[in-house]
């Protein structure tokens, strides 16, 4: 009998397995909602850090130093003290000035000189007025530091006075009486903080105001270097003719002689170590912007 032959069980069919979907490196970015997105951060603002207030520094009192000839004596006094210890002597506080007005040469208490036995030297006053009667010699002799003003009114006023530290701010010495500088001595100094375009003047308006006079406007810049400043005008006047200048020592930045008021720069004078033309109008130096210069000619070229 032939043997039988078994057969394998039926095989079912199988349903296909979807496959998971995974993701795709082409698939677009997806799609950022506003809650998503970064948060807008505002500028932030940092205050300026104030700048200190510096409060201006005040200017100096305006003080008079007294020296006794005999003893040696220096006496130091506010201006309001000076002026309530002498006759004939007033202080106007608010243009911290001083004037110097006696009624004869041998009562100026503002003068330095044998008569009253001391020297006086005017510290930082802004404005010194000197105009003594009967002669003059209101500040004879005296001495000026720091002071932006003089007014040298009368004859020999000032004559033979001292004149530094001149500040940088508009700086005047007025000599227009006979001789009323005659004799004295001007100089910057060392603490003087005068700039390029500060303005000084030194005017000499009458016969001899400012004879035998050194004016030395100069200053030495390390290594060599000098600077001039300041006008130096010699105008002759008009109670008398008669040179304004004679014999005196220019070193400014600007001299002006003029012939309009009867004499300007006589015999011996010199500027900045020149000789200067005497008896000749016209100007010496650098004299851009000086009114009193305009229409003359260079006499120290």
């Amino acid at each position: 009998m032939a043997p039988s032959i078994s057969t394998s069980p039926s095989l079912r069919p199988v349903a296909a397995t979807a496959m998971p979907q995974t993701s795709s490196i082409f698939q677009p970015p997806p799609t950022v909602t506003p809650s998503m997105a970064q948060p807008t951060l505002a500028p932030t603002t940092v205050a300026p850090t104030p700048m200190p207030t510096i409060a201006p520094t005040p200017d100096p009192p305006c003080i008079v130093e007294l020296t006794f000839q005999a003893s040696g004596t220096v006496q130091t006094l506010s201006a309001t003290d000076f002026v309530n210890s002498e006759a004939d002597v007033s202080f106007d506080a608010e243009q911290d000035a001083i004037s110097c007005t006696p009624p004869d040469a041998f009562a100026a208490s503002c003068s330095s000189d044998t008569f009253i036995n001391r020297d006086v030297k005017f510290i930082n006053c802004n404005h010194v007025t000197c105009q003594g009667a009967f002669g003059g010699r209101g500040c004879y002799g005296s001495s000026f530091e720091g002071s932006g003003r003089i007014d040298c009114i009368g004859a020999l006023e000032c004559a033979d006075a001292t004149f530094t530290n001149i500040p940088g701010t508009g700086a005047f010495i007025n000599c227009p009486g006979q001789q009323s500088c005659d004799g004295a001595n001007m100089t910057l100094g060392e603490d003087s903080n005068i700039g390029d375009t500060d303005a000084l003047t030194v005017y000499c308006g009458e016969f001899a105001a400012c004879n035998d006079a050194v004016i030395d406007f100069s200053k030495i810049v390390p290594p060599s270097t000098t600077l001039y400043y300041g006008t130096v005008i010699c105008a002759g006047g008009t109670e008398s003719t008669g040179d304004a200048c004679i014999r005196t020592t220019v070193t400014s930045k600007c001299l002006v002689c003029s012939e309009e008021n009867g004499g300007g720069c006589g015999n011996f004078v010199t500027f900045q170590g020149q000789t200067v033309p005497p008896q000749t109008e016209g100007y010496c130096g650098d004299c851009t912007g000086v009114p009193e210069a305009e229409g003359l000619s260079n006499i120290c070229p």
